[in-house]
């Protein structure tokens, strides 16, 4: 007799930039390529599934490929939602403004993994009701602002910094939906910032689009977290012009 495990995977895959679903990429679950069916939202679901540790490759065209590790359980569907990074020879950013950081030594960095902090704060987003402990929406100055989301955010308040992840927006409760809830408390009169959970190519360059609804020049700071080592970077968005779309920062 067949055992139907009745445990699965609902993968969504993002692009970074366009916030739009990837509908052409492959997928392997521990190395094998497990059939699947795709629902209204474009999401991957992997269905019937033994439950066990498995390590998720995703590769697409275009894009960093990417891996991951996830735990599934028994009667659980488990929900990833992932954001595509760039390679820089994607022909389909060209025409897009896009800062492309690399590292000195490029050759050690290739195809590692890298977070990128934006660390000028969102001045103009605000939380607008306290949130508490247990809760997985937040209230905020902005309604059904598709822009904001799905980002990865920090939100720091009484020398507490809290990790947001933005997922969807509730048009009932007028609330943005967290992907986790929250761990404690989150009180108002905080700042916030967004960062990138972001990869190396294969030629040791990160690739991040210029996004005006958080990059407000024309100074910006930025963060990078990669191998174990932080980096610094400054750029000036006043150098994007017609002729120009690409600002390169060198990081050492």
């Amino acid at each position: 007799m067949r055992i139907i495990h009745r445990a699965s995977f609902v993968i969504t895959l993002i692009d970074l930039f366009t916030h739009r679903p990837i509908k052409d990429a492959l997928i392997l679950c521990n190395g094998e390529q497990n059939p699947y069916t795709q629902n209204s939202q474009n999401s991957y679901v992997f269905s019937d599934l033994e439950p066990g540790e498995y390590n998720i490759n995703v590769s697409c065209p275009g894009y960093v490929t990417l891996t991951i590790n996830s735990k599934l359980r028994q009667n659980r569907t488990e929900k990833i939602c992932l954001e595509m990074p760039y390679v820089s020879t994607n022909p389909s950013i060209s025409i897009f403004p896009r800062f492309e950081f690399q590292f000195n030594n490029s050759e050690f960095f290739k195809n590692k993994s890298a977070r990128i902090t934006l660390t000028n704060p969102i001045k103009t987003l605000l939380l607008i009701r306290p949130a508490k402990q247990g809760d997985k929406i937040i209230s905020l100055n902005f309604n059904d602002d598709k822009n904001l989301f799905p980002q990865n955010y920090t939100y720091t308040v009484n020398e507490k910094t809290f990790k947001l992840f933005l997922v969807g927006y509730d048009i009932f409760s007028k609330t943005y939906i967290l992907n986790n809830n929250l761990a404690e408390d989150m009180p108002e009169n905080g700042e916030f910032n967004v960062y990138w959970k972001l990869q190396c190519d294969q030629y040791g360059k990160i690739v991040l689009p210029f996004m005006q609804q958080f990059m407000k020049g024309p100074e910006l700071k930025f963060k990078i977290f990669c191998d174990k080592k932080n980096f610094k970077a400054n750029a000036n968005v006043d150098k994007f012009t017609e002729d120009k779309k690409v600002i390169p920062i060198k990081l050492r």
